[in-house]
């Protein structure tokens, strides 16, 4: 099955107006230096989206982690923005310092699928 967008509630900062569906909208993939540009636009719903309404939010995501030649791009783009970093495991030789770590909106987010219909015969 096909991915077709992100759920997750996320409060767009400007209006205070929630949007629930989110969709990669547009990528670009460098795969020289392995890196990817994506935007990715918020609905209010699935449904407005489907029915074309217009977006309410737009995030500008970047990933140091190009798909391989064989990967179904867009796949690897959804399951990767919404993957959970694995927390840092404390070393017994380093002493605990905090490491920065960019806040991404669409962690834990549950996937969307696209529903096919199965045609009786």
């Amino acid at each position: 099955m096909a991915i077709k967008g992100i759920s997750k509630s996320i409060e767009e900062v400007n209006t205070g107006s929630a949007a629930a569906f989110h969709r990669i909208e547009h990528y670009s993939v460098d795969m020289r230096s392995k890196y990817v540009s994506l935007i990715v636009r918020g609905y209010v719903t699935e449904a407005a989206c489907d029915n074309g309404k217009l977006h309410i939010m737009e995030t500008t995501t970047t990933i140091a982690q190009a798909p391989a030649l064989t990967d179904n791009v867009l796949e690897f783009l959804y399951k990767t923005i919404t993957a959970v970093a694995p927390e840092a495991i404390p070393s017994q030789s380093q002493p605990a310092m905090p490491v920065p770590v960019a806040i991404n909106a669409f962690a834990g987010a549950e996937l969307v699928y696209e529903v096919v219909a199965k045609v009786k015969k």
